[in-house]
């Protein structure tokens, strides 16, 4: 049986903005298989939308919290609304990419 897909919507907060933060977000999305996109916010937050499986997804939140680079001080990751995603919608998806 195939494992679920998940679509998260997350927002990071601390200093995350004018520091590299999304490109760092990317590149670690890409290390654990996710897609989706990451966005600045008008208050200074981070919005994350992590598409993949529930383990990848837990890795991938991990990683940004643990190993962010010197300037990048992430004080909370909070997942807001979690949804299922097919996994026709998956393979269908675009690399995880940064929103202007």
């Amino acid at each position: 049986m195939e494992e679920e897909i998940k679509r998260v919507l997350i927002i990071a907060k601390g200093r995350v903005q004018g520091v590299g933060f999304r490109w760092f977000v990317r590149g670690k999305a890409i290390e654990n298989n996710i897609k989706g996109y990451v966005m600045n916010l008008p208050n200074g937050d981070v919005e994350i939308v992590a598409v993949g499986k529930e383990k990848d997804i837990k890795n991938f939140l991990a990683s940004i919290k643990v190993s962010s680079p010197f300037g990048i001080n992430v004080e909370s990751l909070t997942p807001l609304q979690e949804t299922k995603v097919s996994l026709k919608s998956f393979k269908e998806m675009k690399e995880f990419y940064i929103r202007r």
